[in-house]
């Protein structure tokens, strides 16, 4: 702030102030407030410029973590948030990237200037993440030196439909040899189901035959 404008400010301050109350004030009491204000707008001036005055960007996510609530296991959610430049130089996104294989970045703004706002799209596929409460986030490497890789978290509480007893399901038994199993599907929600076929992780055993025991059978 020019010095001319610290000096209409502290003006306008000591005309404002009463006569009373400025002699009920010491002269020290009145020195701090003044440098008190002074200290305030500097502050707001400057801090989006760096220490030699020069414009630079200043990037802006939203500072509340939103929670997605309850995704059954598989579901494939969309969602999106906004970033904005409140800088006063050109905002410059290189990368975004996200903490695990299960977000999907479509879109995200390479450049913003200062004012503008630009939206980041993302999907999340929950068949990757595991049961239960989780949070996951998204870096956005950019050109703002004081917060050159900034993160957005989001949380969620990932429900599976099902489960099995045992739990992972393992067959032994010899290569060639028929193998056979018993194994307990247990509903997970209130959803219902039905078991169409089943098969193997890694592709290399099939399932020929299961049969449905229901709730209460021997």
């Amino acid at each position: 702030m020019p010095k001319a404008g610290i000096q209409n400010l502290m003006n306008r301050f000591l005309l404002n102030f009463s006569r009373q109350r400025a002699r009920e004030w010491s002269p020290v009491m009145i020195g701090v407030l003044c440098l008190v204000l002074i200290h305030g707008n500097a502050v707001g001036l400057f801090a989006h410029q760096d220490p030699e005055g020069n414009p630079v960007p200043v990037i802006s996510i939203p500072k509340i973590e939103p929670d997605y609530g309850e995704l059954l296991r598989g579901e494939v959610i969309e969602r999106e948030f906004q970033v904005t430049n409140e800088g006063t130089a050109t905002l410059k996104i290189w990368r975004a990237t996200a903490s695990c294989s299960c977000t999907i970045i479509s879109e995200y703004p390479r450049s913003l200037e200062p004012g503008e706002s630009g939206i980041v799209k993302f999907e999340v596929d929950s068949k990757k993440i595991k049961p239960g409460d989780t949070r996951k986030g998204i870096t956005l490497e950019n050109n703002d030196a004081e917060r050159s890789k900034i993160r957005f978290v989001f949380s969620a509480k990932i429900t599976s439909l099902l489960e099995s007893d045992p739990s992972p399901i393992r067959i032994t038994g010899l290569y060639r040899n028929e193998k056979k199993a018993r194994i307990r599907v247990i509903a997970k929600s209130d959803l219902g189901f039905n078991i169409l076929g089943a098969r193997s992780r890694n592709g290399e055993s099939e399932i020929k035959d299961f049969e449905e025991v229901r709730k209460g059978a021997e």
